[in-house]
């Protein structure tokens, strides 16, 4: 098949298949589009294709910045964001909320009838026809609000620590659960006061998570149990980072779901290393806030909430990439067992596509079709162009997307001539850069019986495409009012 791009965006055409070994042709286009003179406009340079993970910045340890543009399909669409929280208004706080909002377009409120006077021919009394007039330009200026289809807020604090309590506290708790035959146990652990922040990198980083490693050489090993150190032969296992000498470590645990956030922590990584103080996470999920109490819980074994998806303190909160590592997405991805690595499939037999939506699931919407509203909370400086304040001074940022959409003409070998629209499957705003990211995909069937000779990407208006539906539906009504009438032609007797 011949592919030619007929925009001024990257675009590819490529092969995919499914987990029934069904091939199919993927066409995947790219837009940038900047707000730098305060609206949305497409960029002079368009970014290329991506064609694989990118992280922030060049270790690969770091969170992940966006992914491959190439992945075969997307059941929803993804609406990332990769920003800095911004205190409001523009002074430091200990804590302050950040907010992600899309919505459907606005639709034109419904227009009073006109009144009417005793018969047709009069109008209705002058102070009658002023209300009605006004209540037309109210209805004009006040249309009706679109649906939200994502409504997402998280909470930012600035720097705080768990601290284990003092040591005379730490004795008075001993002695009370002495006198109490242990009956009541109290928690050792406290949850400092907040620092004041100003701005913070929106990163997984600094939501819940982390690992708990000690090397086999650290002082801290001496004092682990034998039974709990990693054998000999799974240190020598363990992969290294950016072609690094392998480091043979004692102990090892990762939280799954975020290996590179902070808060968490094992009891027995706390009993080698003596630590007494933890830095907490400083982003939150709204209404699920971490205490001291539940990290304590957390030590006793209770991150089983977490691991499942469910709202909790423990969940990884953030509006960027939920990498593939995560325990629910890799679970997407199927069963790897022996029989799979062993066979030539491409795909395991239980593979969903969902795995290829990279963000959260309260960031995953249905296909986006142009002119939504994006509205972003305190996610960029006072300064950014479009940005404005409201009564409580955060910074709102709101942009439209433009009423566009991509779509494929695909000729078949027969001479057959179809049009197709591409999904807006991938959504990414990155207000530092004043740049917004849309990733356009379809998917076109393989099929031996009436393989494709050319596949054109295109672009037009709503109302170019709109225009062009009614052409085909007045032809399909035309088409089959003419077959009919021949139908009953055929059919009359002569």
């Amino acid at each position: 098949m011949d592919f030619v791009n007929h925009t001024p965006f990257p675009a590819q055409a490529f092969e995919g298949i499914d987990q029934y070994r069904r091939p199919f042709h993927v066409v995947v286009l790219r837009q940038t589009l900047s707000f730098a003179a305060g609206m949305l406009e497409y960029a002079d340079v368009q970014a290329p294709l991506c064609e694989g993970d990118v992280c922030f910045g060049e270790l690969s340890g770091a969170s992940v910045r966006q992914e491959s543009d190439l992945c075969h399909y997307k059941p929803k669409c993804d609406v990332i964001v990769n920003a800095t929280a911004y205190a409001p208004p523009g002074k430091p706080r200990t804590c302050f909320p950040v907010r992600l909002r899309v919505a459907k377009p606005d639709t034109p409120a419904p227009l009073p009838q006109r009144p009417q006077g005793l018969n047709q021919f009069e109008n209705a009394a002058p102070e009658i026809m002023a209300r009605w007039r006004k209540a037309v330009q109210h209805a004009e200026q006040h249309p009706v609000p679109g649906a939200l289809l994502i409504n997402k807020t998280l909470i930012v604090n600035g720097p705080r620590q768990f601290k284990k309590k003092a040591g005379i506290t730490l004795g008075l708790h001993g002695m009370l659960r002495l006198s109490t035959l242990g009956m009541l146990r109290f928690n050792p652990w406290k949850l400092t006061d907040a620092k004041q922040v100003l701005t913070l990198p929106l990163r997984y980083e600094h939501a819940y998570g982390g690992e708990c490693r000690i090397g086999a050489g650290d002082p801290a090993a001496h004092h682990l149990p034998h039974k709990q150190r990693i054998a000999l032969a799974a240190r020598t296992a363990q992969p290294a980072h950016d072609n690094a000498p392998v480091r043979p470590a004692a102990l090892h645990s990762v939280f799954e779901p975020n290996p590179r956030g902070t808060g968490y922590v094992e009891p027995l990584y706390l009993r080698a290393t003596r630590t007494r103080t933890i830095a907490a996470p400083q982003i939150e999920q709204f209404g699920t806030p971490l205490c001291a109490r539940q990290f304590w819980q957390a030590l006793r074994g209770r991150l089983k909430d977490a691991a499942q998806g469910k709202p909790s303190a423990f969940q990884p909160a953030g509006f960027g990439i939920r990498a593939g590592s995560h325990p629910i997405r890799r679970a997407l991805a199927g069963t790897v067992d022996q029989t799979f690595i062993n066979g030539d499939d491409a795909l395991p037999t239980d593979f969903d596509f969902a795995f290829w939506n990279a963000a959260p699931p309260d960031q995953q919407t249905d296909f986006l079709h142009g002119n939504e509203t994006l509205e972003l909370i305190n996610l960029c400086a006072a300064d950014t162009p479009g940005a404005t304040p409201d009564r409580d001074g955060n910074t709102t940022l709101r942009l439209k997307l433009p009423g566009h959409e991509c779509f494929v003409l695909g000729r078949q070998k027969s001479g057959t001539l179809f049009r197709q629209a591409l999904a807006l499957d991938t959504v990414l705003l990155e207000p530092e850069e004043r740049t917004l990211t849309l990733v356009w995909r379809g998917i076109l069937p393989k099929d031996a019986d009436a393989p494709l000779r050319c596949c054109e990407a295109r672009m037009h208006g709503h109302e170019e495409r709109d225009l062009a539906q009614r052409e085909v539906d007045f032809l399909d009504r035309s088409t089959g009012a003419a077959e009919s009438t021949q139908s009953r032609t055929a059919e009359a007797p002569p």
